[in-house]
């Protein structure tokens, strides 16, 4: 019988394909199968049923199907389906022989989405399997629900305080706001939010083949504006459960639970670590501030994203704590960078400190001053298709406007609810 050939509609993406096998010539088998169908697939790996659930979860590129040749015992079939179900969002197709129809339905209820019959012939069969994972995959395209990492280019540029701020902004206009601390050596968000999370993103992944979307729900916090924190580790050495694949994990199942999620990234580190995941993102901030020391930075991350071929034009420039004495001109920034800045959040540093001190958000704490104006029309951003005009940059620092007294008041105020906060 001739097989008619696929073809992928998706241009410059490879659907990646796990095989999963105890047999290694049943698994080169399928993979010379793959390869006749001309289809536009990859096969990432071949690993053993018992690996299969560990390459899973490390791997950070994500797999979109996994082929699993179905051992002799049911048992066991039973239960690696289950088990590869609890690890991945990926389509899951067993290959072995029909015994009975039941026994098809009843992997389709522990977890499978298909099923081939090994004693048929296979082409045919694998074809319709990538074309239903390729019209199913572009369902979910179409989702309107946006992943916003956020970067810091190089120390003390604010990215935390922006991520928290933009996020709180956001739940203004939807409750379905999701904030990730993927900062696992320093993460603060919790603290810039005043909230006290009972479980952080560690306790989600010492869960390896429990994270699911009501693990996720249970390991969120809400902060009293409607943002769901996923809070990061308490301690640094916590953060050795967490693997690059449960990260990959988290992010694909914030897609469902929330419209909007911000996930903080922290440190250029963090970023250099977990660069693929960027790929997950619709959005990357890099927050910079304009010094030199910071404009240097920022250009080296902006190299590192090029030579991971992420598209560019997902990337935002936002510039934070402008304004300020000997700040470099966000007009000349573009000689260093090789683009424009495309946002600028002034500098206010008394009104800043205060919220930062007492635990509460800038934009609700001063919601009339320039800053959360401009964090407000950053937002925005997302709600809308056309691009927001940058925010000038102020000449000079405007400070909060305040006078020396009521600046002397409002670091006292700090003080007094600083010490309340850490008493308490």
């Amino acid at each position: 019988m001739e097989v008619r050939r696929g073809r992928s509609t998706t241009k410059g993406l490879k659907m990646k394909v796990l095989i999963a096998s105890d047999d290694a010539a049943a698994a080169a088998s399928l993979c010379r199968c793959l390869s006749q169908l001309q289809f536009h697939c990859e096969v990432v790996g071949t690993p053993s049923l018992e690996d299969s659930h560990r390459e899973l979860t490390s791997r950070e590129t994500g797999v979109n199907l996994v082929i699993v040749v179905l051992p002799k015992i049911w048992e066991e079939s039973q239960r690696i389906i289950k088990t590869l179900r609890a690890s991945t969002d990926a389509w899951i197709v067993p290959i072995g022989h029909l015994d009975a129809a039941t026994d098809v339905i009843d992997l389709i209820q522990r977890g499978a989405d298909g099923f081939v019959d090994q004693d048929r012939s296979l082409e045919p069969q694998l074809l319709a399997i990538l074309e239903n994972q390729q019209r199913h995959s572009g369902i979910d395209a179409k989702s309107n629900s946006q992943m916003i990492a956020i970067a810091s280019a190089s120390g003390g540029s604010g990215a935390s305080t922006l991520a928290a701020n933009l996020a709180v902004a956001s739940a203004e206009a939807t409750h379905r706001i999701g904030l990730f601390d993927f900062d696992l050596q320093k993460g603060d968000l919790a603290y810039l939010l005043d909230i006290k999370p009972r479980h952080s993103i560690v306790d989600l992944c010492r869960n390896k083949t429990l994270i699911d979307q009501s693990m996720l729900q249970q390991s969120v916090v809400s902060h009293e504006c409607g943002v769901s924190l996923l809070a990061a580790p308490q301690s640094m050495g916590e953060m050795l459960h967490v693997e690059p694949g449960h990260l990959l994990r988290v992010l694909k199942l914030g897609r469902k639970l929330f419209s909007h999620c911000f996930v903080d990234f922290g440190s250029p580190a963090n970023v250099v670590e977990h660069a693929e995941l960027l790929e997950e993102c619709d959005h990357l901030l890099i927050v910079l501030k304009l010094d030199f020391p910071g404009l240097c930075n920022t250009r080296r991350m902006l190299d590192l994203i090029d030579r991971r071929s992420i598209d560019s034009s997902r990337i935002q420039l936002v510039a934070n704590r402008t304004g300020m004495t000997g700040d470099i001109p966000a007009s000349k920034a573009k000689s260093i960078l090789g683009r424009d800045i495309d946002h600028c959040v002034p500098c206010d540093e008394p009104v800043a400190h205060l919220a930062i001190n007492c635990g509460v958000p800038l934009v609700q704490e001063a919601p009339k001053s320039a800053v959360a104006k401009a964090i407000r029309s950053l937002a925005a951003t997302f709600f809308e298709e056309h691009p927001e005009v940058v925010t000038e940059q102020p000449e000079k620092s405007k400070q909060s406007g305040l006078s020396s007294s009521g600046q002397f008041l409002l670091q006292q105020v700090a003080g007094v609810m600083l010490l309340a906060r850490s008493s308490g």
